[in-house]
């Protein structure tokens, strides 16, 4: 019995805590884009893995090259853009202001459940 590739891959989730996810790509971009992922040794699930945690994890250098894309692309109007990055400014500011960091924020949201049994 061959096994899958996927299976020794450490980035895959748990199948139960897992979704598939999907986009149409210009044909072209694709196949250029599988190139550099092979010269890159990443597959294209650990690409997007890799991007989905860096935008979840606020990286400077990715949120950076997305909203210049937006920019670009007009993906989303210079107004909505400001009022966003004002909203991420004031986070950091309030964040830095009482010592607050994503470890603290897990454990207020663990005390709350703990406590409402939610």
């Amino acid at each position: 019995m061959s096994r899958n590739k996927y299976f020794n891959d450490p980035t895959v989730p748990d199948k139960d805590n897992r979704k598939k996810a999907h986009y149409w790509a210009d044909a072209d971009k694709h196949l250029n884009f599988l190139s550099k992922l092979r010269v890159d040794g990443l597959t294209q699930s650990q690409f997007h893995r890799a991007m989905v945690e860096g935008y979840l994890s606020d990286d400077g250098d990715l949120l950076a090259f997305l909203n210049g894309y937006k920019k670009k692309h007009t993906v989303q109007g210079q107004r909505k853009r400001s009022i966003v990055d004002g909203m991420k400014r004031r986070t950091a500011d309030i964040r830095r202001k009482f010592g607050i960091d994503e470890g603290d924020i897990e454990s207020i949201f663990d005390i709350i459940e703990e406590e409402t049994g939610l």
